[in-house]
Parts: structure tokens; sequence; C-alpha cells
């Protein structure tokens, strides 16, 4: 198993008022987020190599399965480098770097869940009531479905062969990803008038977005909150203050 952590981008503006240039820097129980995130994700993905993308001033954490990949910018071709260069990996294990709840034991029920289904695409989702009552006060986006209201998760699995076989769909979507009409004409007007009116489930979303990335795609729900607390914004800044090392926390 492979990881790769996009820790490159800089703290949003409301952030950087606070001092804060850049989230994966921050620190959590003596450790920078992406250090934590890294050896969540060796500990808890069995991961032997995990690959950091960001520029050279990031430092990375000292941790033997951590090295830094090349980073120019563009996710998805970092991502899509990442996998050409490593073509022992079965699976590739991506995430960010600004959760500062994760946990190994997160990590692994998602690693678990892709060994029991073999999807080529594992994207976790977790349910806003366990959101909420893991981190009260938090804001996150949800998506209401038919019978639930889930927020996704910053950790996803992917397999490495279908990976390399669809790289330039893998750019579209990611070009497209900000633009309705883009979306629209890949997904079809009906998905998203279904996900309006809360007629899609999660079983309706895998096969829809199945089709369209043409893969074997699991929508996965996990009762692992630290997957899906992000911070990337001042209020979460606040509702997190507590879980932040003091220096870090103003």
């Amino acid at each position: 198993m492979l990881a790769v952590v996009a820790a490159g981008g800089r703290a949003p503006e409301s952030l950087q008022a606070k001092g804060i240039e850049r989230v994966p820097l921050l620190m959590v129980g003596g450790e920078t987020l992406l250090s934590r995130t890294c050896r969540c994700l060796a500990e808890g993905g069995g991961c032997e190599t995990v690959i950091v993308l960001a520029p050279e001033e990031v430092p990375l954490p000292e941790h033997p399965t951590v090295s830094r990949g090349r980073y120019t910018g563009a996710i998805v071709d970092d991502v899509i480098h990442c996998a050409l260069q490593h073509e022992d990996a079965n699976q590739l294990l991506i995430s960010g770097a600004d959760m500062p709840l994760l946990t190994a034991t997160a990590v692994a029920q998602l690693v678990d869940e892709g060994a029991k289904h073999q999807p080529q695409v594992l994207y976790p989702v977790v349910d806003q009531q366990m959101v909420e009552a893991r981190l009260p006060g938090s804001k996150r986006t949800y998506l209401k479905l038919r019978g639930l209201v889930v927020t996704g998760g910053n950790v996803f699995m992917v397999d490495r062969s279908w990976l390399v076989e669809h790289i330039e769909l893998l750019r579209k979507l990611f070009a497209s990803r900000k633009n309705l009409l883009a979306l629209m004409s890949m997904f079809g007007i009906w998905f998203f008038i279904r996900l309006l009116t809360q007629q899609a489930d999660l079983k309706y979303l895998e096969r829809h977005l199945g089709r369209v990335v043409n893969a074997r795609v699991r929508a996965a729900l996990l009762p692992c909150p630290e997957l899906a607390i992000d911070l990337d914004k001042e209020a979460d800044l606040q509702s997190l203050a507590p879980y932040l090392d003091p220096l870090t926390a103003n």
C-alpha cells in the first residue's frame, strides 16, 4: 500500500490573518498535523512508503516511511506521477494533512473496508450526528440523502491500475470540480435533481458514479468522524482549538 499526502497548499486568507500560513504545520500533541497524518497512514494503513506532496519549505516528518514526492502544485498530475513511479503498489491511500483528530484506527477501518469489498475507488462518508457528537459546534458541508445526512472523509483509497488507466478522466474531473455546468454535463442533470430532492441513497451514488468513472465505487459509511473533521477555515480553528497545542490555538 502506497500513501500519498497532499500538504502543499497555503492556508485560506482567514487563517493566514490568524498567523497560520500552512495548516499541516499546526501542532497537535507535540507533532505537526503532517506528522500525525503520515504516522496514522503508516500504522493504520500498513503503508511502507508515504509520499508527501509539498514544496521544499515544508519540513518532512522524521519517520522512516516518509519521503518527498515531486511537487508542482498540480495535485492530480503529482499524484499520478507517484502512482507511475511505484508500480509495485496495488492501492493508493490519498490523504490531506488537515485532520487534527485523525487516528490510525480510523485509517485501519477504511483499509479493512477496502479489503472486504475490493472496490477500485473507496470513499468514506460519516453520518452528521456522529460528527456533531464527536465535535459539537463544528461546521461541515453535508449531503442530504434519502434517510441519511452525511459528510465526506479526507482519506480515500484507489486502485493503482484504475488510476493510471483513467488519467485524462481524472484531470477533467478535477478541472471541472467548481464548474456546475461542466459537472452536469459529466454526471447528468437528473443526478443533481435526485440529490436536490433527496431521492438518492448511497447505493445509487455508488452505481451512478461508478458508471461515470468506469470503476467499482464504494461510498463506505464508517463510524469514523476523525476522517471527516478537517481544519480549513476560521470556524474550524475555533471548534478545534481545545485539541491544538497552545501556541497554535490562538
